[in-house]
Parts: structure tokens; sequence; C-alpha cells
């Protein structure tokens, strides 16, 4: 069986947070419109929402909603493609180690 574009993602974003040592848990979806994101992640004692996208795709009202709570609650938030999830964390962690060198 073909595997969705959007699942081909994700398996991009699974393999990227393994390989820089993040803890990440993907919650299996509970049904159609569920508020849940994608994945949640901690990476250098940083919490994070993730909601993977193909592109020219955007994130749910619902989704939105989440990832706005989070937000609020200082929590670091992405969502778009593997590579632009990617190269956002990228930054951010270059920013990290420039803070603390």
């Amino acid at each position: 069986m073909a595997r969705t574009p959007e699942a081909i993602e994700k398996a991009k974003v699974r393999k990227y947070l393994t390989e820089i040592g993040a803890y990440h848990f993907w919650p299996v979806p509970s049904g159609y419109g569920q508020p849940g994101i994608d994945c949640y992640a901690c990476i250098l004692g940083t919490f994070w929402a993730i909601e993977v996208k193909i592109p020219k795709k955007f994130p749910t009202a619902r989704q939105t909603q989440t990832l706005n709570a989070v937000f609020d609650a200082r929590g670091f938030i992405i969502w778009g493609t593997a590579n632009v999830i990617r190269t956002q964390i990228e930054n951010w962690l270059a920013n990290v180690s420039r803070r603390t060198a």
C-alpha cells in the first residue's frame, strides 16, 4: 500500500527529530476533526507542538486553536512541510547554541 504524501512528510519529521535527540510523541488520531496536533516534542527542554502538512495545506480551525493554546502557554509551535519544520528547528537550535556559547 502506498503512503500518502502527508505520511511521507511525517516520516521525514520523525526521522529528523530522532536524529537530533528530541523526545517526540505522535498521538493516534481519534477521529476526524479532533483538535490534536500531529506531534508533541521536547527539544533541549523546550516544548513544541508540530503539525505536519503537505504544500498548500493549512491547519484546521481546531488545530489552530490547539497551536494557539500551546503558544499562549509559552510553548513553541510550528506547522508545514518537513523541510519547513526542519529549517525552523535548525534556526532555533542555532540561536540557542549562540546564546549558550
